[in-house]
């Protein structure tokens, strides 16, 4: 990975944690490498890094990102911002979503390499967009439960933060009951955006790399007791990180099906046809495997436990074989449990709200 880079212009993130709902961080821990965690946990020393896929030794230049506004819990604490560029080059984007019910329990993120030339034109297409200076009034349309659209930019030392609720795509009709200005406003911070969601045209297909899967080197886990599991359920094993597991036979898998390693996507176990006019197909189940990781007491995640080292590797292997509706077991209580891989530059655990 190359040294980071000094530029005049640096374009920092706003995570948007507290408007997606997740200020509040519980009692957050960090599960490190070798040390013990206040639950009483430790794990092995960390992996080494590989380059272009995992850490960053450089800082966040860009990050825009859309979130919030009335959507389910699950969709808030895994949501990843839209674009994050650090001034090494590290371009991360959320990768696309297998679209089957439940899906992966992972949400993945993929990682490219943007070239010098790609860095000063998105330095250019920054300064060109007027956005470098007091953010002004974007107003606010009559409408509830909108999401957020998220633009941070520091030059010179001096940060200008952005939020625009609601915000269209350039060319829609404005929203009433705005003025002129905030609907200026809101034209030059759509017209930004709609560019940085097509970074490759932004700033040279040449300057930006092919994009690979990134591997994360910390996650944060939310967990609470589970509502959709009967009492006395009995767990199933969870499979190791290159099993494949199989239907015991006239029953239904114990796991997802045909998986072969950690980027094998998943679902729930396949359901039988329907037979007869009467039959209707089947809802995917919850399924409860016993909780395999000795590091990390379910019990004591709450709304936030950050890992890293061996532990994240665990946490990573196991979850990439979960799906949304994978249930786990843990000295005797069912739980649900939320992963999110954490980005180089964002806090182990939210500031509280």
């Amino acid at each position: 990975m190359r040294n980071p880079r000094t530029t005049r212009l640096r374009l920092a993130a706003v995570a948007g944690l507290a408007a997606l709902g997740l200020g509040a961080c519980g009692d957050a821990t960090n599960v490190a490498a070798g040390e013990e965690s206040a639950a009483g946990s430790s794990s092995a020393a960390g992996a080494a890094e590989t380059p272009g896929t995992s850490g960053t030794e450089g800082e966040l230049l860009l990050r825009v990102d859309v979130g919030g506004g009335f959507v389910p819990i699950e969709a808030n604490l895994t949501h990843l911002p839209m674009l994050s560029v650090y001034d090494d080059g590290l371009v991360l984007q959320p990768a696309p979503m297998i679209m089957i019910y439940p899906g992966p329990a992972l949400p993945a993120l993929n990682a490219s390499e943007l070239e010098d030339e790609g860095l000063e034109r998105l330095q250019a297409a920054v300064e060109a967009s007027g956005l470098a200076a007091e953010p002004p009034d974007y107003g606010q349309p009559p409408i509830a439960d909108a999401a957020n659209t998220m633009v941070t930019i520091t030059v010179d030392g001096t940060t200008y933060e952005h939020v625009a609720n609601a915000l269209r795509e350039p060319g829609e009709p404005p929203w009433p009951g705005l003025t002129e200005e905030q609907q200026a406003a809101r034209e030059q911070l759509a017209e930004f955006v709609a560019q940085a969601s097509d970074l490759g045209a932004l700033v040279g297909e040449g300057n930006l790399g092919e994009q690979q899967p990134w591997e994360p080197e910390r996650y944060r886990l939310w967990a609470q007791p589970a509502s959709d599991i009967l009492p006395g359920t009995p767990a199933q094993p969870a499979p190791g990180p290159t099993t494949t597991t199989s239907s015991p036979a006239g029953g239904p898998a114990a796991g997802p099906a045909d998986v072969t390693g950690p980027d094998a996507s998943v679902s729930s176990p396949a359901q039988p046809p329907p037979t007869g006019d009467a039959a209707a197909p089947t809802e995917p189940k919850p399924r409860l495997w016993t909780w395999p990781i000795d590091a990390i007491d379910l019990a004591t995640v709450g709304n936030c436990l950050a890992v890293e080292g061996g532990v994240a590797d665990e946490v990573g292997a196991l979850f990439a074989q979960a799906d949304q509706l994978t249930r786990f077991e843990d000295d005797g209580v069912a739980y649900t449990v939320i992963v999110r891989p954490l980005l180089p530059d964002e806090p182990d655990c939210p500031e509280r709200g």
